[in-house]
């Protein structure tokens, strides 16, 4: 799809940190990326570093969730749905109990996905809006997230970035 301008050779950090508004409750917040939806401006998103330490103590039982999903919109009602064109990448952590009560299990974070393999060298998304969101499911307590995207710009021709627009749906939310 695009053959835009790229204008960044080195890789920039945004790091954005969401907490439930209440336990097991989809909250959102947004990146402030200094480009409006009239710049036709976009991320090539190359690694999101998921950091849920925080919030892992929250998962008490078996099949405890946390969810999160970095979005094109905050009207998203499943983060977990691979399928929606608004979702440009989400995870999920769910807790298993087997064997003896007492048997554990550590898990190294941040959570690294790295898309620098992908053709273009990430995941192309428009810029604003962009969401970071997260939700428990059975979850003991209020959860709390961090995500660091590494990103570069990009600048795309006006049909190649309404194309992109259109794509994620941001016109119709």
């Amino acid at each position: 799809m695009a053959k835009g301008k790229v204008i960044d050779q080195y890789a920039n950090i945004a790091c954005l940190t969401v907490t439930e508004t209440a336990i097991n409750t989809m909250t959102a917040t947004k990146f402030n990326f200094p480009f409006s939806i009239m710049d036709k401006m976009a991320l090539i998103i190359n690694r999101i570093e998921w950091d849920f330490t925080a919030w892992i103590a929250a998962l008490t039982a078996s099949a405890d969730q946390l969810r999160a999903a970095i979005t094109c919109a905050a009207v998203v009602t499943d983060i977990t749905n691979g399928a929606d064109p608004l979702i440009v990448d989400s995870f999920r952590i769910i807790r298993y109990d087997m064997g003896a009560a007492a048997s554990g299990w550590v898990r190294e974070t941040p959570y690294i996905k790295d898309f620098a393999s992908l053709p273009g060298g990430g995941l192309l998304v428009a810029p604003n809006p962009l969401y970071l969101m997260i939700q428990g499911a059975s979850a003991a307590a209020v959860g709390t997230i961090m995500a660091r995207l590494f990103y570069t710009y990009i600048e795309l021709e006006t049909d190649e970035y309404w194309q992109l627009v259109e794509s994620r749906r941001i016109i119709s939310s």
